[in-house]
Formats: structure tokens, C-alpha cells, sequence
């Protein structure tokens, strides 16, 4: 699966409109690959520690978002929501094998919760993480399997937005979200 052209050449133009004139050169992703590369000691290439977070790739199946990834190069992503049948110890190693045959690595996981929206500020404080209390529950639960997930891909860090914390440490709110049931430390992170 390769990524278009158009879609490399068109994030700069993009980026160009919305930001105005930068203030310095906006370059591709090979230009600027290039020039990290020319600074990495000798026979060292750079675009094997550069990852990219999976969902961006536009694909929804996985298999074609990590071959979207190694087709520009790339050696490493960081694994955001998958489809459900994935959270289980057969499609853990199903995902394990598809990394395997693209030669990537999975850094991290990240933990999206279903709902979540984050169009402004008031949708965050009603949707992201573990504020919304009758969420938190399923929300904990499976933030548990996507743990489970990542130590069976071989990965140790698990990432997710835990919500806005009130400021103030007397606030209800802020007592539940500190009391919620914190999923277990991953093996090795102890």
C-alpha cells in the first residue's frame, strides 16, 4: 500500500495556507529524511526511529494502515484504537504477526475510548478519559485489555488521556477520578 504522492506534496501546501509564510523552509517528508539521515553517523538510517501514530494512515484495517507505514519507510508505530477482535489473546497474536510481516515495531499503545470528543472544550470536560462517571467502568475495563494487548505485542508503554482533572483537589469530581480503579502496572514497569 503505498501513500500517494499527492497526499506528501499536499500537507505542506496545506500547512502553508493555514500558517501563512513560515519562518522557515517547509520541507517533505523525504527532503527532511534526507537530512537526518546526512546527519546520522555513518550507515545509520534514521527512518527506522521515526514511528507514526497508526491511525493517521487514513486505513481503518490494520494490515493496511502498517503496510501504509512501511511503504514511506518508516520502522516503528505507536498503535491507537483497533477493531475489537484484537483485544483478545488470539488477535494479539494475529496484530504480533502482522507487525512481524511488515517488519515494524510498536512502540506504544494508546488507549482511545469509544465517545470521546474533543470538537471544544466543553465536549472534552462531558467525553474524554475517566471524567464522565458512568463511563468509567467499561472505560477501565478496557483499558485493561488494551494492556493485556500491548504486553502480548511486546510493547511496555500504554498511553491515554485521562480527562481534565477539576483544579481543585476538593472537587467531587476530582476525589472519583483519583478513586477510579487504576488498571494493573504492565509487567517490567513495576
Amino acid at each position: 500500500m503505498q501513500i500517494g504522492w499527492a497526499r506528501r506534496a499536499l500537507v505542506p501546501a496545506i500547512l502553508g495556507v493555514i500558517l501563512g509564510p513560515p519562518a522557515f523552509a517547509i520541507r517533505t517528508f523525504d527532503e527532511a529524511t534526507a537530512d537526518a539521515n546526512a546527519a546520522a553517523p555513518p550507515g545509520q538510517d534514521l527512518r527506522h526511529r521515526v514511528g507514526v501514530f497508526l491511525r493517521c494512515t487514513g486505513q481503518d484495517d490494520p494490515r493496511k494502515a502498517l503496510e501504509a507505514v512501511k511503504s514511506l519507510g518508516l520502522g516503528r508505530v505507536q498503535v491507537s484504537r483497533l477493531p475489537d477482535r484484537f483485544y483478545t489473546p488470539e488477535g494479539a497474536r494475529e496484530f504480533e504477526g502482522l507487525l512481524k510481516e511488515t517488519g515494524l515495531v510498536a512502540d506504544a499503545v494508546v488507549v482511545v475510548f469509544d465517545g470521546e470528543s474533543y470538537a471544544d472544550q466543553d465536549a472534552v470536560l462531558r467525553t474524554v478519559g475517566l471524567r464522565p462517571a458512568a463511563m468509567r467502568p467499561g472505560r477501565t475495563d478496557y483499558a485493561k485489555r488494551c494492556i493485556d494487548f500491548a504486553q502480548a505485542i511486546g510493547t511496555t508503554i500504554v498511553t491515554f488521556h485521562v480527562g481534565f482533572l477539576p483544579r481543585d483537589p476538593k472537587d467531587a469530581v476530582y476525589a472519583e477520578m483519583r478513586s477510579a480503579p487504576s488498571p494493573p502496572t504492565p509487567p517490567g514497569r513495576e
